[in-house]
């Protein structure tokens, strides 16, 4: 399918996350104006906390997930799979774990800590710079496993997909 459209797997893909990221860009904007207007929160504040969270986050995440293009099912197979995977992930973000290498593990995890590291340096607190590292080094993470997906994503269409 990709190549069918463009001839190549690159601006398809692009074109996708360019899309999903403002698409998730303008409902973190839109959902966070109006949470900091209802409970009371110092607009601007949080505001510039979720539009920095929504530059750096999305784009290692999205590599991390460029894995599932590569897997041999369609995406309306497997899509529903992974819809339900995720309010675990969510809800084991908020698990305390001893060892911070094990956020790797969960995308929901780097989320969170890069969204209270983010929030520490916009309000003075202090930065945690252990964390910092460990969340690089996942985001490194994240763009390995993507860089390495593109390469093994099929261009063209499997007929026998499940």
């Amino acid at each position: 399918m990709f190549k069918f459209i463009a001839r190549n797997k690159l601006p398809i893909i692009l074109g996708k996350i360019g899309s999903q990221w403002f698409f998730v860009t303008i409902n973190l904007v839109i959902f966070t104006a109006a949470s900091a207007l209802l409970f009371h929160q110092p607009v601007f504040s949080v505001l510039s906390i979720a539009i920095i969270v929504a530059i750096i986050v999305p784009l290692p995440i999205f590599f991390l997930f460029l894995w599932i293009s590569s897997l041999p099912y369609r995406q309306e197979t497997i899509s529903p799979i992974f819809t339900i995977l995720m309010f675990p992930l969510i809800y084991f973000a908020n698990v305390e774990v001893n060892h911070k290498s094990l956020l790797v593990l969960n995308p929901a995890s780097f989320i969170l800590n890069v969204s209270k590291l983010i929030s520490d340096a916009v309000s003075n607190h202090v930065w945690d710079i252990t964390l910092s590292y460990t969340l690089v080094v996942i985001m490194g993470v994240y763009i390995l496993i993507g860089v390495f997906s593109y390469k093994i994503i099929d261009i063209t269409p499997k007929a026998g997909r499940i």
